[in-house]
């Protein structure tokens, strides 16, 4: 199944979702997320789906800036595909009532067929390896971090024998970058934050 855009769901005043239309499944089931109906999500809570604890903060701190001062909340993000690296733009804002609507649309996308990224699937067994949630870069020894393809020699990833497991989390930059949108309320509502890229600003 393939994408289409935008990807819109809403939660209400407690945070459960209370709408999602077909293309977050479709978003859901090319992202490995398992086919999820309506009916599996509506009603559940929003933090349910995130399971970073800095990710989830985040947002929840993003939400209540966008209930407090309605204003929109935008940016852009990497969200790869197994066989794409893409880059999206999300807009968090008032909906109807007391809901916040969220809306993803999609800005970039470039197809790959990386040995790399096929290695480094979620597996349960093998080496633990970090990924930053937002902008998909992963930390390297020199302390910097990069893409997965510059990791692959660094890693040994091929010397191994075994997949990688991935742990989602956040690098320092895009933690800076989150933090200036939800402390200044211009720099939010303007769009021009970018965690990640692929040449698009």
């Amino acid at each position: 199944m393939e994408s289409a855009w935008p990807v819109t769901y809403s939660i209400d005043s407690s945070d459960h979702l209370t709408q999602v239309n077909e293309a977050f499944t479709a978003f859901a089931d090319d992202n490995e997320g398992g086919t999820l109906s309506p009916d599996q999500v509506v009603g559940r809570l929003l933090w349910d789906f995130l399971t970073d604890e800095t990710t989830k903060s985040l947002y929840r701190d993003m939400v209540q800036r966008v209930r407090r001062r309605s204003m929109p909340v935008r940016f852009k993000f990497r969200c790869d595909a197994p066989d794409l690296k893409r880059l999206l733009a999300m807009e968090i804002d008032r909906g109807e009532g007391d809901t916040v609507q969220f809306t993803i649309t999609s800005v970039l996308e470039e197809r790959v067929l990386s040995a790399a990224r096929s290695a480094i699937r979620m597996s349960e067994s093998g080496a633990l390896l970090t990924i930053c949630g937002w902008c998909k870069r992963v930390p390297l020894a020199s302390g910097e971090w990069g893409e997965i393809e510059e990791a692959v020699d660094e890693l040994g990833l091929f010397h191994s024998g075994s997949t990688l497991q991935l742990s989602h989390g956040m690098c320092p930059m895009c933690y800076d970058a989150v933090m200036g949108m939800i402390d200044d309320p211009e720099v939010g509502a303007s769009g021009t934050v970018t965690l990640g890229g692929l040449g698009a600003t």
